[in-house]
């Protein structure tokens, strides 16, 4: 059911709430009046905004052009990008470098012997995979010839048939790709390997030379061959001339086979003290003065420091003598009484020599050859003293005898050979100092043996024809046994034991050897139950393997209360670490106890009689039953260093093989299989892997220029190369060997771009403010900010970064003032433009002054603008937001004087409804009270007449 509603009323008849409407209508002008001010303000606000938005956009430009990224930007390209990929910085300098990709890098792969299935049982022992070098080692280049090196070029070999082929040397890095490179020359059968300090190369297409010479010449004025001492003829044989020699410019760190110098290398402190020396030296006269050869890092200044030293003056000579250091005593010991003289009171000198110390913890002594007796009286009775110190470096690739297998390394002797054929021979290398000095004395026996360092050690070759067998065996000394020779071979090729090359000295760092951990908290704990406690705190910094030792063993004399613990610790006889040895002789084991620290220092293999080696190697412990599948499933999931898998080679007896890939590419990937540990799996089996180098593991190789022999090379384990000349990085896609041109140019897109943005934007704030201010003349159209100062406030702000100066307090000469100097034009409607040729031509002279103009701290234009725009958009005082809160501020007024008249017509419409409500009640009462009289009869009066 509906209502029906009416505003008349019903006593009246009066439309109430028309005449009430009409009422609260006539006082709605001043509402409306209010209003329509709101809304005025409201638009002039909008108008401030559109303002303040192209306001910012200016500073967002300037932003840009201040941003230092902004003028870094460049651009990088290569002439084959399908040979090189490039990439460059901000530093790089703008130019051109050329590179010559020479070679990929290479992962190094070996495949093992066949095996009848992969479930072929492999052995029982020991498997260590190493990634130092073995027995044969491989020089770098650079140091033959005294640090000269060797310029790379082609050389051309002519035989003795006359056959022809060149041999490029211009990626040769090493000795290695020197001797691969004439080993594998198309069109001539050449044998070339190192003897002592130079290169031997054989014809082995006459090797006795009755057919004619076998000739090395350089090519096109190049020196390669001459460098490398081959240059010349041979009959049969080129014997090269010594090219790898000591010299006074080798530092510490190439002596000792590569292990180097374990110096105190602490400097003078800030009061002067120190610094704290390595060498100490004390004449047969009783003087004495020290060096630190920290501050004399070669040979020559060693020789240097020692001769000059103020407390010599003279009396010790030192010079650098075929490979040796030499130190001659020029005093004489101090007279003492002669005890069997007591009567007349005779004098005899006193029994002192030359004698060298190792001081503050330093050993050098060692590794200097210094350890050598001193000759007495040289030159007869009276006569100087004299050190002739032991061999500095062993042949090209080889290793000194002191450096193989325990610390004490393999000393000479001699040393018995028999050939197959029965000839006899015994080697006196007693004096031997170097592998090489071995080798040389077996292949120079006259008994048709041929020896060569393998990669695991000694291999001879016997060609004398006998049937019998070849005989090594130990004259005086252990010399063949520890060599891993000795013995009695069957077959014209005995092959050695494995050779342990130290690779992990005293000098080691002690951070290189732990992969840069802290070592942590060390506790070991001897067979009868003492400890030994080692932290981190008590290690410094630059901490050597020496220094490791050296703490551990204090650690263990004071422990126990002092009473000492039964371990110590030496470097371990693998040459590639140390180990701790039990002496306690207790019913207990000794043991490591912290983990962390155990597994950072590789103390984590088992402890086998008493003793618990660490070794910068991985081993692998194979028991009975273990079969090549085994082996490949553990070393892929453990680390070793390389990816297994098993291949069929489709022979019939063995055709399992074991492929063995390095994890990493380049030299660093490359590793050692040492299986000499490893015994057959069955009697009458073959033992060890057999593994044979596949891919030897090659860094990728960039000559920087354009050809290897006339530039220098750079080599990467991956082929990404960084901080080349020119500032560049390079990756090699395909070693082309051809010339690549790199140029690196800056790119101006961006300032231009910035600059463009602050085009638009000034463009954009003249555009809206024209708008906003504009009059209609004929429509009488006003904007909304007509006749609004802050307007104008704004653009003469803005305008005046037109033309103030900018940039350094002192600009050089012709650097921009002005935004017109870098191209930004004023038009006749009071726009601007950029004249990009001007702009690129100010890039192009001056590329800096012009970062300057806008970058310069406090007067570059960036900051100035900031200023300018902060200025006017700071939300709490800038000119546009503060004139943008005035007009809130006021539009708030209003409404709340809006609200508080429509709350009173509210209060005034609530009172005249009750006023003609009242009125109609009234009116409704009266109209009754008419009724009610209307209904009374009239009375009747008696007639008088």
């Amino acid at each position: 059911m509906s209502v029906v509603t009416s505003s008349v009323g019903l006593a009246t008849g009066i439309d109430t709430g028309a005449i009430i409407d009409a009422l609260i209508g006539a006082q709605r002008g001043t509402i409306s009046k209010l209003s329509n001010r709101a809304a005025g303000f409201k638009a002039e606000a909008g108008g401030l905004d559109a303002l303040s938005a192209f306001t910012l956009s200016i500073g967002t430009a300037a932003e840009r052009l201040g941003n230092a990224k902004t003028f870094e930007a460049f651009t990088v390209k290569a002439s084959d990008p399908n040979a090189i990929a490039v990439s460059a910085d901000a530093d790089s300098p703008v130019g051109t470098t050329v590179f010559t990709p020479l070679r990929t890098a290479s992962a190094h792969s070996t495949v093992t012997r066949g095996f009848a299935s992969p479930d072929a049982a492999v052995g029982i022992g020991e498997l260590v995979f190493s990634k130092h070098q073995g027995a044969r080692g491989e020089t770098s280049l650079d140091l033959l010839n005294g640090g000269e090196g060797v310029r790379r070029g082609e050389v051309r070999v002519t035989d003795a048939s006359g056959n022809v082929a060149t041999v490029d040397l211009t990626a040769a890095r090493t000795t290695a790709d020197v001797l691969n490179a004439f080993n594998n020359a198309e069109g001539v059968a050449l044998s070339a390997r190192v003897e002592g300090g130079g290169f031997v190369l054989e014809d082995l297409s006459n090797p006795d030379g009755s057919a004619g010479a076998l000739t090395v010449a350089d090519i096109g004025g190049g020196r390669t061959a001459r460098d490398l001492g081959l240059a010349g003829s041979g009959a049969g044989v080129i014997d090269g001339e010594e090219v790898y020699a000591v010299s006074g410019e080798f530092t510490f760190d190439l002596l000792d086979d590569g292990i180097g110098l374990k110096t105190v290398g602490v400097p003078a402190d800030s009061e002067g003290e120190g610094p704290l020396t390595d060498l100490g030296l004390e004449l047969a006269d009783g003087t004495t003065f020290e060096i630190d050869l920290d501050a004399a890092p070669t040979l020559a200044g060693l020789v240097a420091a020692i001769n000059d030293h103020e407390d010599n003056a003279g009396k010790l000579t030192a010079s650098l003598t075929d490979g040796r250091l030499v130190l001659t005593d020029l005093t004489d010991p101090p007279q003492v009484p002669d005890p069997d003289d007591p009567v007349f009171g005779g004098t005899i000198e006193a029994d002192t020599e030359l004698t060298l110390t190792n001081l503050n913890g330093a050993d050098v002594l060692r590794g200097l050859g210094l350890t050598t007796a001193v000759e007495r009286d040289i030159n007869g009775a009276g006569g100087d003293d004299q050190l002739t110190g032991a061999k500095l470096l062993a042949g090209l690739d080889s290793v000194l005898l002191r450096n193989v297998g325990g610390p004490d390394g393999v000393v000479g002797g001699e040393i018995r050979l028999t050939n197959r054929d029965g000839a006899s021979a015994v080697l006196d290398l007693s004096s031997a100092e170097s592998l090489d000095e071995v080798v040389a004395a077996i292949n120079n026996s006259g008994l048709d043996l041929r020896a060569e360092v393998g990669e695991k050690g000694l291999t001879l070759t016997d060609s004398s024809g006998g049937a019998g067998s070849l005989l090594i065996e130990d004259v005086t000394g252990t010399l063949a046994t520890d060599l891993g020779i000795e013995g009695s071979f069957a077959d014209d090729e005995a092959t050695g034991g494995a050779i342990a090359r130290r690779s992990i000295g005293r000098a080691t760092a002690l951070a290189d050897f732990t992969d840069g951990n802290a070592v942590g908290n060390l506790t070991v704990t001897d067979s009868a139950g003492a400890q030994v406690t080692l932290s981190s705190v008590d290690l410094a910094d630059d901490a050597t393997l020496g220094d490791f030792i050296d703490a551990f063993n204090a650690a263990a004399e004071a422990a126990n209360e002092g009473a000492g613990a039964g371990v110590r610790a030496e470097l371990n006889d693998t040459g590639d670490g140390f180990r701790l040895v039990d002496t306690a002789g207790g019913a207990g084991e000794l043991t490591v106890t912290d983990n962390v620290a155990a597994e950072r220092l590789r103390l984590t293999g088992t402890v086998k009689d008493g003793v618990i080696s660490a070794r910068d190697a991985t081993v692998l412990t194979l028991e009975a039953g273990d079969t090549l599948q085994d082996l490949a499933d553990r070393l892929n999931a453990g680390d070793f260093g390389v990816s297994a898998q098993i291949a069929d080679d489709g022979t019939t007896l063995a055709p399992s093989r074991l492929l063995l890939n390095a994890t990493e590419t380049g030299e660093a990937g490359r590793f050692r299989i040492d299986d000499s540990g490893l015994a057959a799996a069955f009697n009458g089996g073959r033992a060890g892997l057999g593994s044979e180098v596949s891919v030897q593991g090659e860094d990728a190789l960039i000559a920087v220029g354009a050809n290897a022999g006339g530039g220098f090379l750079r080599a990467d384990s991956d082929g990404s190369f960084e901080d080349l000349p020119g500032g560049v990085g390079v990756t090699i896609k395909q070693a082309t060997g051809e010339p690549v041109t790199v140029t690196v140019g800056r790119d101006t897109s961006g300032v231009g771009s910035a600059l463009n943005s602050f085009v638009s934007a000034y463009n954009g704030l003249i555009d809206t403010a024209n708008q906003l201010t504009k009059v209609d003349q004929g429509t009488q159209e006003r904007g909304v900010l007509q006749g609004n100062a802050t307007v104008g406030r704004v653009l003469r702000r803005v305008e005046s970064l037109l033309t103030k100066r900018f940039g350094p307090q002192v600009p050089e000469d012709g650097a921009p003032r002005t935004l017109f100097d870098v191209g930004i034009r004023l038009e006749k409607d009071g726009k601007i433009s950029l004249n990009r040729d001007r702009l690129d031509t100010a890039l192009e002279e001056n590329p800096e002054a012009v970062k300057a103009f806008f970058q310069e701290s406090e007067t570059g234009f960036a900051e100035a603008a900031d200023a300018v725009i902060d200025g006017l958009t700071d939300p709490f005082d800038g000119l546009l937001e503060l004139e943008s809160n005035n007009l809130d501020r006021r539009q708030a007024e209003i409404a709340d004087r809006i609200g508080d008249l429509e709350e009173q017509l509210l209060l005034k419409r609530d009172r005249l409804v009750r006023q003609f409500a009242a009125m109609e009640e009234t009116v409704s009462r009266i109209n009754s009270f008419q009724s009610a009289l209307s209904n009374i009869s009239l009375l009747e009066l008696p007639d008088n007449n």
